[in-house]
């Protein structure tokens, strides 16, 4: 389907770097298994899994928001944020990071 091919298109462009390239992106979605981004370069979209965050995580729906546990801290829609291309499969159009440090 074209829609499909559309998709794939910039993430086959994130799929050429590689593994460990650094990101900036933006929260588009947050869910209780982790956030989706999109990157500023190119659109792709992606999943930053929760359990790849350095502090525990807890899914604040009301908020739209993972917070972290101890410490404060929370992100969610719209926020910023630094990620590492940690898996990309170009043919499925998917892309798995974590947390820039």
């Amino acid at each position: 389907a074209v829609g499909e091919e559309a998709r794939r298109q910039p993430v086959a462009r994130v799929a050429l770097r590689r593994r460990g390239a650094a990101f900036d992106a933006r929260v588009v979605g947050v869910a209780r298994f982790g956030l989706f981004v999109a990157l500023d370069e190119t659109g792709a979209e992606g999943l930053v899994p929760m359990r790849s965050f350095p502090q525990r995580m807890r899914f604040d729906e009301r908020r739209s928001r993972l917070a972290a546990e101890r410490g404060g801290g929370a992100i969610g829609l719209g926020a910023a944020i630094r990620v590492i291309l940690d898996e990309s499969d170009a043919a499925a159009g998917t892309l798995r990071f974590s947390p820039a440090p």
